[in-house]
C-alpha cells in the first residue's frame, strides 16, 4: 500500500505543477478563487491524498488480517 502512495505522491506533484503552470488559462473558469490561491491548492492536495489513502487502505485491510502461517499452509 505504501509503495502505491509514493506513486500517488509523484502524480500529485505533477498535477499541482501543471495546475500552477496552467493557472493563467484556468483563471477565467474560477469563481471567487484566485488562480494561485495556496490554501485552495493545499486543500485540493490534501483531499486527493486522503482519497488515494482510502483507495489503497480499503483493499489492503483484508489480506492484512490473514495469518501468514495459515496462508502458507494452505499453499
Amino acid at each position: 500500500m505504501w509503495g502505491g502512495m509514493g506513486l500517488k505522491g509523484i502524480g500529485l506533484g505533477v498535477s499541482m505543477t501543471g495546475a500552477v503552470a496552467l493557472a493563467k488559462w484556468l483563471s477565467p473558469l474560477l469563481f471567487r478563487v484566485a488562480a494561485y490561491d495556496p490554501v485552495t491548492l493545499a486543500l485540493v492536495a490534501l483531499v486527493l491524498l486522503l482519497t488515494a489513502l482510502a483507495a489503497g487502505l480499503i483493499p489492503a485491510r483484508r489480506p492484512a488480517r490473514v495469518n501468514p502461517i495459515m496462508a502458507r499452509r494452505a499453499d
